[in-house]
């Protein structure tokens, strides 16, 4: 699947068992879509929003450095769709310079 700059590859699973990262670690997000501008998150939240996806969190600076929302699949998987807004916190324990 393409939209802009984004591109998804969906395969079958070899084993065909399938868990999300939130089942099987605790945390974390199953697909991670960055736009190319902050304002991109706003841009696809509205249009997912829209059209009756469900949401499991709204958009929103976090403690990391990035603006983000999480939209949830029918599988229960999430799918996080974020941008950096502070590169000076999201590298900030990195070697990035």
């Amino acid at each position: 699947m393409y939209r802009d700059s984004v591109e998804l590859v969906v395969v079958q699973s070899k084993f065909g068992n399938v868990k999300s990262n939130t089942k099987r670690y605790g945390s974390g997000y199953d697909v991670y879509i960055d736009p190319d501008i902050v304002k991109g998150v706003d841009i696809l939240y509205q249009e997912f929003v829209s059209k009756g996806v469900k949401i499991a969190s709204k958009p929103s600076k976090t403690d990391y450095g990035s603006y983000e929302f999480v939209l949830e699949d029918i599988d229960g998987r999430l799918i996080g769709i974020g941008r950096i807004y502070d590169y000076n916190t999201f590298f900030l324990d990195s070697d990035r310079k």
